[in-house]
């Protein structure tokens, strides 16, 4: 029997999560997988937000690999994926050991930080609060607490975890702090010229959740779950 003729490969952006760690190499398993039932090659490339949709909506890039709802607003030319590629807990990190977390609204009396282009986050306190700082990655993020700069970094296990266990912040005393601010649904989107694509993505994503394979995928990193 022919072996089916795979198409050329699709580029899309990972924003948030740098290249050769557990949260990187799970998203480009996921990406195979999504990609083996679509008949198509998907590559992600980690790269800052701001370019990654300078990218996307002149369409230099195929696609945008988990942002959050809205995207589509600030962005032309995109379609988005309705099944959700991921659902993440949104932790506040610190050093501190007394901070509270009830909710966005919890946060007002802390000095936060957050890594910049994370829309979702600025969204819900930038238009009130009184102490926001945006940091370029997550390890300037980590330094930023550990000098007393901020009282917490918001982000997620998918990204912390890795980075926390590392041998550069061995002993780095950061707490995650429970419960989660928030869970989110994050999504894929594809540039228009591949909207033929976007039934067919979403219901290779169904598909991976339905038999097991993505929770398998995501299970082959200690990543932990909150939920």
């Amino acid at each position: 029997m022919a072996t089916p003729i795979m198409a050329e490969t699709l580029t899309f952006s990972l924003v948030g999560v740098d290249a050769h760690t557990k949260g990187f190499n799970i998203a480009q398993q996921l990406a195979d997988n999504l990609g083996d039932r679509c008949n198509q090659d998907i590559s992600l490339k980690s790269m800052p937000a701001k370019r990654a949709d300078k990218l996307l909506e002149a369409g230099d890039l195929d696609g945008a690999w988990s942002r959050v709802i809205g995207l589509e607003k600030r962005v032309k030319n995109i379609h988005r994926i309705i099944e959700p590629i991921a659902n993440h807990p949104y932790i506040a990190y610190s050093v501190k050991t007394d901070i509270k977390t009830a909710g966005w609204e919890s946060l007002q009396s802390y000095k936060v930080s957050y890594q910049r282009g994370w829309t979702v986050i600025a969204n819900h306190l930038a238009a009130d609060h009184p102490a926001l700082s945006a940091l370029q990655n997550a390890k300037a993020a980590i330094r930023f607490l550990q000098a007393g700069r901020a009282d917490v970094f918001i982000s997620i296990p998918y990204i912390m975890d890795d980075l926390l266990e590392s041998e550069e912040f061995t002993g780095n005393q950061i707490i995650a702090n429970q419960p989660p601010i928030d869970f989110l649904d994050l999504y894929n989107y594809l540039h228009t010229r591949h909207k033929a694509l976007e039934q067919p993505m979403q219901q290779c994503i169904l598909d991976m959740k339905l038999d097991g394979s993505y929770d398998r995928i995501r299970q082959t990193t200690d990543i932990r779950t909150y939920r």
